[in-house]
């Protein structure tokens, strides 16, 4: 809570922080997380490739003085991914103005779930590429992918 004190002390009235803050236990396979506002957060299971949105247990940082969160966890089984992104992956733009879009995001993880982290981080910005044809994008783009192997 000193990361909300801090930003809401020195903030003006428009500015906030999202964040996803998780710690992986290496012997359970446990994550657990807390999740301030940043709804960008996804637990893909490696069998089916069923997707879970780990959705934001409290409100962005810096908007009040104490915000809830309230922590929770994900077990990842063997293959699982976890991956997080901020926006600009799924609010990247092609030259009609279409979003990428979470269903184009969700679409290129289960086709590359089997796949190590690193390759799934390069179909995602290689997706991304194709569907903007190399325009200049309007948000960063910001990936992060963990995959339990065994």
């Amino acid at each position: 809570m000193h990361a909300n004190s801090w930003i809401t002390d020195s903030n003006r009235e428009d500015m906030f922080v999202t964040v996803w803050y998780g710690i992986l236990n290496p012997t359970s396979h446990e994550v657990t997380y807390a999740n301030a506002g940043h709804s960008l957060a996804l637990h893909v299971q490696a069998g089916d490739g069923a997707m879970r949105q780990l959705r934001p247990s409290g409100m962005p940082l810096g908007v009040v003085e104490h915000p809830p969160i309230e922590p929770d966890s994900v077990t990842l089984a063997p293959g699982d991914l976890l991956v997080l992104y901020t926006d600009g992956v799924v609010d990247a733009i092609d030259e009609a103005e279409e979003e990428f879009g979470q269903d184009r995001l969700e679409a290129v993880l289960f086709a590359n779930r089997e796949k190590p982290a690193q390759a799934v981080v390069d179909a995602i910005l290689a997706a991304v590429r194709d569907h903007t044809c190399d325009a200049p994008l309007l948000d960063d783009i910001t990936l992060w992918v963990l995959k339990r192997n065994v």
